[in-house]
């Protein structure tokens, strides 16, 4: 896979998917989200193909950068929520403000 090997990617992708899906799964209440962390992880790990080391336990790779993303959109989810909340609160003000 390190040079290129699309076959050799094709087939740690078939084989590895399912498990990183659940590892995403875990961590997001939301399957279709688990799918894109999952998808987005293979991506990666395709960009970042020239720099991986043989030595490199694959899987424990494939996890942490699955765990990386997840973790990101736990706290983007975090923060549009934070902002949602602010505006309901805003737009209550408001309303008490001109009522």
């Amino acid at each position: 896979m390190r040079k290129g090997n699309a076959a050799a990617f094709e087939e740690i992708y078939r084989l590895h998917f399912p498990k990183v899906f659940y590892y995403a799964s875990k961590y997001l209440a939301d399957d279709e989200e688990a799918r894109n962390i999952a998808q987005d992880t293979f991506m990666e790990l395709w960009q970042r193909r020239e720099n991986i080391d043989g030595t490199l336990n694959i899987v424990s790779y494939m996890l942490t950068i699955a765990r990386n993303k997840c973790l990101n959109v736990l706290r983007s989810n975090i923060i549009r929520n934070k902002y949602k909340d602010n505006v309901a609160k805003r737009s209550m003000a408001e309303m008490n403000y001109y009522a």
